[in-house]
């Protein structure tokens, strides 16, 4: 990505001094990568620690998710993940790794069936979020830090903020109005824009390793016809 944008807390707003960089998207997702393959921006003390412990359960989601498929940044995070784990293997001093048993806990037997439905491909193990993950404020923080990356706007506490997985790409006609895309290595992909009347609201697509897929949006509340989690209307 290579671009950079410091001068305010891209979440609270504040400008002034004691300012921190942030990585954009997260350094712990790819934490061998050269700084160049990343944003930078700015954030608070506060705003830049709030997230710490719930990015790095993301990436433990993620990194299983997107692991042993040939993708470097995913099995780095994901050996790092492991590292982890090993500081504290399960059965030491009888207390076993809560990151570990977290991640054991949401890993899950599923079907497949063709887009169809009527054929069955088989089962697999699945790796689903973990409900103590924080998954939307996660997701949010990183659209966040894409939107003001690109338009320096602080998206106001006011604003109905929005984000979920995505297996695909449900609503084309609101994709092909996004005006910027752009990746940090092989292991983030985004497209994503912003409201022609309101540049403070936008909507944006996100992928993790090539593998998990994410949808995060920001809408005035004035400007809301109809809210779901699934589709935003933007007057």
């Amino acid at each position: 990505m290579s671009k950079k944008k410091l001068s305010q807390c891209y979440l609270c707003g504040i400008i002034g001094t004691g300012l921190t960089i942030e990585h954009l998207p997260p350094k712990c997702l790819s934490p061998k990568s050269a700084d160049s393959e990343f944003a930078t921006i700015s954030a608070c003390q506060n705003c830049n620690n709030k997230y710490s412990h719930e990015e790095s359960k993301f990436r433990d989601f993620v990194a299983t998710a997107g692991s042993g498929r040939g993708l470097i940044a995913a099995d780095e995070a994901y050996g790092a993940m492991k590292r982890n784990f090993a500081r504290n293997p399960i059965g030491r001093a009888g207390n076993p790794h809560k990151d570990l048993i977290r991640l054991i806990k949401n890993i899950k037997r599923r079907d497949f069936y063709t887009p169809s439905g009527k054929v069955y491909l088989g089962s697999s193990n699945v790796v689903t979020p973990p409900d103590d993950l924080d998954l939307e404020g996660v997701l949010l923080k990183i659209a966040r830090g894409l939107h003001f990356l690109y338009t320096g706007a602080v998206i106001p506490d006011d604003y109905i903020k929005h984000a979920v997985l995505i297996e695909k790409i449900e609503y084309p006609e609101l994709y092909e109005e996004t005006n910027t895309r752009g990746r940090a290595g092989d292991f983030f992909h985004f497209r994503g824009g912003w409201a022609k009347e309101d540049i403070k609201s936008g909507l944006w697509y996100m992928v993790f390793y090539k593998r998990v897929g994410a949808m995060a949006w920001f809408l005035k509340p004035t400007a809301v016809k109809k809210t779901s989690k699934h589709k935003p209307k933007i007057d």
